[in-house]
C-alpha cells in the first residue's frame, strides 16, 4: 500500500502488512467484496466500482474502487486503487434531498409555480409548472410545457418581460403585479414573486404567482367605503358649517334685540325720572 492508503484509512503500515481485508474488517459490505471477486473471475479488470470501506476509527468511506489483475514473475497480484468520494456522495445526497423537498413543495403549493428558462430577448420558456398553475390558467400541463410565458400574459403587460428577466438573471429577486389570461380569454390580476434558482447546474427563473382577484375586489370595496365616508364627512361638515352660520346670525339678532330691550328699559327709566321731577316742580309751584 502507499502512504495515501495509510493516511485515508488511519492504519499504520505494520497494522496492515501481511493482513487480509477480512483481518482488518475493512469491507463495510461483504456483498460488495464478493461482487469484486466474481467480476475479476470473469475479466481481469474492474473500474470505478462504488465500494464502502470501514476506516480504523469506524468511519465509513464512500469510494470508487478500480482493480487490475497482474501476473508478476508467475505470481498473481491485484493492483487496487481507491478514490475517496465521501464528500461528493454526501453532497449528492444532500442535493437529492433538497431537490425532493423542492419538488414536494413545488407540486403541492397553493400558489401557481413556474420554472422558466431565459431565452435571450424573447419571453422565458415554461420548463415546468405545478398543478395549481394549470388549474389557475385552465390549461393542461402538456399544453403549457415549452411555451413562452407570454402566452399567459396580457398583451399590454409584455413590455416589462425583457427588463424583469434581465433583473432576475442578474441575481435580483423581484415582486410585482401583472395581468394574466386564462385559456378562455378571461383576464385576472396576479402578484408575482420571481428569483433565479440553480437546478442541476442550470439557471432557471422560479416564478410564484398568486391570484389577487379577491384582494383587488376587497381593496376596491374598501376604497368605495372610504370615498363614501369622506363624502359623508364633507356633507356633514358643510351642514354643520351652515348650521353654525345660522346660529351665528340668530345670535347676532338676539344680541341686537337684547340691546334694544335694554336701551328701551333705560329710556323708560329716564322718562319716568323726568316725569317725577316735573311733578315735583309743579307741586312746588302750586300747580
Amino acid at each position: 500500500m502507499n502512504q495515501g492508503f495509510l493516511t485515508v484509512t488511519g492504519y499504520s503500515r505494520d497494522e496492515v502488512i501481511g493482513k487480509t481485508a477480512g483481518d482488518i474488517n475493512i469491507w463495510e459490505d461483504f456483498g460488495q467484496r464478493q461482487h469484486v471477486i466474481d467480476s475479476l473471475s470473469k475479466k481481469k479488470t474492474l473500474n470505478n466500482f462504488p465500494a464502502r470501506f470501514r476506516m480504523k476509527d469506524g468511519r465509513i468511506a464512500e469510494t470508487l474502487l478500480s482493480v487490475q489483475y497482474l501476473d508478476l514473475m508467475g505470481n498473481p497480484y491485484l493492483l487496487m486503487t481507491t478514490r475517496d468520494i465521501t464528500e461528493q456522495v454526501r453532497m449528492q445526497k444532500s442535493l437529492k434531498e433538497n431537490e425532493e423537498k423542492f419538488r414536494l413543495t413545488f407540486n403541492h403549493a397553493s400558489d401557481a409555480m413556474f420554472l422558466l428558462e431565459a431565452d435571450g430577448a424573447n419571453p422565458p420558456i415554461i420548463r415546468d409548472l405545478n398543478e395549481t398553475a394549470c388549474k389557475l390558467h385552465q390549461y393542461s400541463r402538456k399544453e403549457l410545457l415549452g411555451q413562452p410565458m407570454s402566452l399567459l400574459i396580457v398583451k399590454s403587460e409584455e413590455i416589462d418581460i425583457k427588463e424583469n428577466t434581465q433583473r432576475i438573471m442578474s441575481g435580483e429577486s423581484i415582486l410585482f403585479e401583472s395581468q394574466h389570461r386564462k385559456k378562455d380569454g378571461h383576464t385576472f390580476p396576479i402578484e408575482i414573486s420571481a428569483q433565479k434558482v440553480n437546478i442541476g447546474e442550470v439557471d432557471y427563473i422560479l416564478s410564484i404567482d398568486r391570484d389577487i382577484s379577491e384582494r383587488k375586489k376587497t381593496e376596491a370595496e374598501l376604497r368605495r367605503y372610504r370615498e363614501g365616508l369622506e363624502k359623508l364627512v364633507k356633507e356633514r361638515t358643510a351642514e354643520l358649517e351652515q348650521v353654525n352660520k345660522s346660529l351665528q346670525l340668530k345670535n347676532k339678532e338676539l344680541i341686537r334685540y337684547n340691546d334694544l330691550f335694554i336701551n328701551r328699559e333705560f329710556r323708560i327709566k329716564e322718562l319716568r325720572e323726568e316725569v317725577r321731577k316735573l311733578k315735583k316742580q309743579l307741586g312746588e309751584a302750586g300747580w
